[in-house]
C-alpha cells in the first residue's frame, strides 16, 4: 500500500479499535516476544509481552494477550491463551462483604 488512504486502528482487548489518526501504522510488540520465521503482523496488531510467535504465521490486526502462545492454522492463526496464576483476577474463593 504505497498511499494508503484511511488511518491505521489497533485492535483492543475487548474487540473495539482504536484509530491511530495516522495512514502508516505498524504493529506493537511487547517485550520479551519470541517470533520465528516468516511471522507476518497487520498494522494495528498488538503481542503482549512474553507471547511466542512460531514460523508462518500471519497476524492481522488483533489483540493478543500477555504470554501467550500463537500457531499457524490454516490462512491464519491458532492462540493459547497463557494460564493465568493467582491473584483476585482469577480467585475461586467467595469474597466477605462487610
Amino acid at each position: 500500500m504505497l498511499r494508503p488512504s484511511k488511518p491505521v486502528a489497533f485492535a483492543l482487548p475487548d474487540g473495539r479499535r482504536m484509530s491511530t489518526g495516522q495512514p502508516k501504522w505498524g504493529a506493537i510488540v511487547g517485550d520479551g516476544v519470541s517470533a520465528g520465521v516468516r511471522v507476518t503482523l497487520g498494522p494495528g496488531a498488538i503481542v503482549g509481552a512474553g507471547s511466542t510467535l512460531h514460523a508462518n504465521v500471519n497476524v492481522p490486526t488483533a489483540w493478543i494477550p500477555p504470554g501467550s502462545t500463537l500457531r499457524p492454522a490454516g490462512a491464519g492463526f491458532q492462540i493459547t491463551p497463557a494460564p493465568v496464576q493467582g491473584g483476585p483476577a482469577c480467585s475461586t474463593s467467595p469474597i466477605a462483604s462487610t
